[in-house]
């Protein structure tokens, strides 16, 4: 059973993910929610679920060139995806949000050893062959 405390917490997390515009003007400037990239309250198998980042982090990674953890992860949805400012880390808002990854991951272990199935967004399929008059067309 989970305590009636960190239920409260796991809540908090899922109402910022699903209704983060409630931070519209303090950490987000635009029209943006978390569940906006991350679908399916953040479960949708390739459509960058978030449930993976809990049990992969802390991690290297390569587009900043350094270890990673879940907080530095969820500020840089806010910098970078939300045109905001990110929430402070230890906040109650940041712990909320850190809840919620973790419980979505819920018996999944650390560092699975095979691929995790539907991480992150599918590739788009590559045309057979490029062409310019078609894709004219289509875009007309």
């Amino acid at each position: 059973d989970i305590h009636p405390e960190l239920k409260k917490v796991i809540r908090r997390g899922y109402d910022l993910f699903t209704n983060t515009q409630q931070l519209r003007g303090k950490n987000v400037f635009n029209n943006m929610n978390c569940s906006s990239c991350h679908l399916g309250e953040g479960r949708m198998p390739f459509s960058a679920p978030i449930w993976p980042a809990a049990v992969t982090l802390p991690g290297y990674r390569g587009k900043n060139g350094h270890v990673n953890n879940l907080e530095e992860r969820i500020a840089g949805c806010f910098t970078y995806s939300m045109n905001g400012k990110p929430l402070e880390y230890g906040s109650d808002n940041m712990l909320a949000l850190s809840a919620y990854h973790q419980w979505l991951a819920t018996g999944v272990e650390m560092y699975p050893k095979q691929p995790i199935y539907g991480r992150g967004f599918p590739a788009p399929e590559r045309p057979a062959e490029l062409s310019y008059v078609n894709g004219e067309k289509l875009y007309q």
